[in-house]
């Protein structure tokens, strides 16, 4: 394994299998740090980032000073803003700029999806892929509040219940309120089909939804074993279902 993040790891394999440019750009929608985009850039590659604001991060500075991440174009001033109305909302790249579109834990917070897919096909060449990295709605434990299946069941009294007894992360124990705000505010998870069709309108192909690849590398690693067949078949048909899909869309118009 070259990279120090896992899921980097899991992106250059399916570069390697779906993208055929000797030396693609890349581009990490909602990078946060931009850790991805320095562990990539550290490889040699061609890696870039952007986002709606940024978190801290060791390289964070120095990624924005030399413009390998930039912030998302949209109307307003929080990251709240970007909402469906947004009548502005674009990322700041040429059309056909990039050959690799990633994104980690990202889809869950996109208010504006039809939007989002559409960025994702401007930017992209022609025959170029959008892999994207996501929480289920039907997700086990919610991923943000710790709360067992709290996406699909976003109920105050339940919300309550679940935090009451402490099924759920540390910060929300007994703040069920809290926890119930912040999936109001911050996201809006939809089904797994749905994401297909926003991205099918928009004009890309699904290729491949290679779930064991997460448990292959994942821990550097440690749960390879589960990866291989048979239950490779097994892993790739419930994992996306209750923890998270990983979706290969290629830009095939």
């Amino acid at each position: 394994m070259k990279f120090s993040n896992d899921l980097a790891n899991v992106i250059d394999v399916l570069i390697t299998n779906y993208q055929t440019t000797r030396t693609p750009k890349l581009l990490d929608v909602g990078c946060g740090s931009g850790d991805l985009v320095d562990d990539f850039l550290s490889q040699g590659c061609d890696a870039f980032g952007c986002d709606v604001s940024f978190k801290s991060g060791s390289q964070t500075e120095k990624l924005i000073h030399a413009e390998r991440i930039k912030r998302i174009i949209y109307q307003g001033k929080k990251r709240a803003d970007v909402r469906e109305h947004n009548p502005l909302y674009s990322y700041p790249f040429t059309d056909s700029f990039f050959d690799v579109l990633f994104s980690r834990a990202v889809i869950e917070h996109v208010f504006n999806l039809n939007e989002f897919a559409e960025e994702n096909f401007r930017i992209l060449k022609l025959g170029g892929i959008a892999i994207h990295y996501f929480p289920s709605k039907w997700s086990v434990i919610e991923c943000h509040t710790g709360i067992p299946f709290g996406a699909a069941v976003q109920n105050s009294t339940y919300y309550w219940i679940m935090c009451q007894l402490g099924f759920c992360f540390t910060k929300y124990k007994k703040r069920g309120v809290d926890a119930l705000a912040y999936m109001n505010k911050y996201t809006y998870y939809q089904s797994n089909r749905a994401i297909k069709t926003a991205f099918q309108k928009a004009g890309f192909e699904l290729i491949d939804e290679p779930a064991y690849l997460i448990l292959r590398y994942f821990r550097k690693g440690r749960y390879r074993r589960y990866s291989e067949w048979p239950l490779k078949s097994i892993l790739n048909a419930f994992w996306p279902i209750f923890r998270s899909p990983i979706m290969v869309f290629r830009k095939t118009s």
